[in-house]
């Protein structure tokens, strides 16, 4: 965890999804799959951002990276 924090990866990292049209959707099912028999963590479902268009993803990706600023700095 030191090293991580060194290097500057302490940070939670998010991946961000243009859902236009839902054609993530399959993508988002298999991995709430991947949950559900455990394969995947729950915190590990949470890294990812999705939303219809790029304004609102782009606000949700800078909601939550202000969110984790203000985490990281109280912690």
């Amino acid at each position: 965890m030191y090293l991580q924090f060194y290097l500057g990866m302490d940070r939670i990292l998010q991946v961000g999804l243009l859902n236009v049209d839902g054609y993530y959707n399959s993508l988002l099912s298999f991995i709430d799959k991947a949950v559900e028999e455990e394969f995947i963590s729950p915190t590990a479902r949470h890294i990812i951002v999705l939303a219809p268009t790029p304004k609102e993803l782009l606000d949700k990706l800078e909601v939550t990276y202000q969110l984790t600023e203000i985490l990281l700095i109280h912690v």
